[in-house]
């Protein structure tokens, strides 16, 4: 039983430590991941096709970017901090 954990939990790191590479390698600083403002569309809504096209799966910065909720929709509108 110690033996199958142990290799588990070995298998696990060994995959965080490959996948933090591979990202690391693409530019991705793993411990922000992507900027938001990569996937937003002109009229500040997320692009969900831009970010499916990307493949990006991860955590997504908010530096820079605004989050507000659209009294009217009820959907977030990102904009730069800088237009504030």
């Amino acid at each position: 039983m110690i033996t199958k954990t142990l290799s588990s939990f070995l298998g696990c790191a060994l995959l965080t430590l490959t996948l933090s590479n591979v990202m690391a390698a693409d530019g991705v600083d793993v411990t922000k991941g992507k900027n938001l403002s990569e996937f937003v569309s002109p009229d500040g809504h997320i692009d969900l096709d831009a970010v499916r096209k990307s493949g990006y799966q991860g955590p997504l910065n908010l530096d820079g970017v605004t989050v507000n909720i659209d009294p009217l929709t009820g959907e977030p509108k990102i904009r730069s901090s800088a237009a504030l």
